[in-house]
């Protein structure tokens, strides 16, 4: 079968484009080959606004572009920065512990301005416990002083069967150090004896 394309002009995309209006086609009818106009910007996302029928699929497909009008959120929040780093600050060292091991709900507010306390008793006391399940990972809590009140916190993820927990120990200043605690035998992290921690699992 022989085909006449006399009068057909070849287009580079950003002309065909122009000749839809400057439009992307991103939808179309996939039943013909009737291009249908989008509704001028593309989503990344798949097939959000669709549905099938009769083997056919109505809707949009994301190519790779975001949309223009918005932003992407992040799932990641970014760490925390201490304003004094002379001061002891266990508690942005454990937060930012968490944000490198992929914890999504680190916890919220500046806690350059908040005492180990505060954020304790705002943000995680309803769930804290005594112990973990495995594979938990979040934060050891310490009341140094077995006064009720937390002076000190840890990063800290529990082994995959719930038999040994990693602490990412610290004293305040220096860089986080991971040891390894036997669940059976120590289940106060560096607190070997006095009060016991408290654990709060973030996930």
């Amino acid at each position: 079968m022989k085909m006449l394309l006399e009068g057909f002009q070849e287009l580079d995309h950003a002309e065909l484009i122009n000749v839809n209006g400057g439009y992307a086609t991103i939808w179309a009818d996939t039943t013909n080959t009737t291009a249908v106009q989008n509704n001028g910007y593309s989503n990344a996302g798949s097939l959000s606004s669709g549905y099938s029928t009769n083997g056919s699929i109505y809707g949009y497909i994301a190519i790779g572009s975001v949309n223009p009008y918005g932003s992407v959120a992040s799932a990641v929040p970014a760490e925390q920065v201490c304003t004094n780093p002379d001061d002891y600050h266990c508690d942005i060292i454990a937060y930012n512990e968490a944000v490198e091991h992929g914890v999504s709900n680190p916890g919220t507010g500046d806690w350059n301005k908040v005492t180990v306390n505060t954020i304790y008793e705002n943000q995680f006391a309803t769930k804290a416990g005594a112990s973990f399940s495995a594979n938990q990972k979040g934060y050891i809590f310490y009341d140094d002083g077995n006064d009720g009140t937390m002076d000190h916190m840890e990063y800290f993820e529990a082994s995959a069967d719930g038999h040994h927990y990693t602490v990412w120990t610290t004293d305040g200043k220096n860089n986080p150090t991971p040891k390894v605690y036997d669940y059976y035998s120590d289940i106060n992290g560096h607190r070997s004896d006095g009060t016991i921690a408290k654990f709060v699992a973030l996930q």
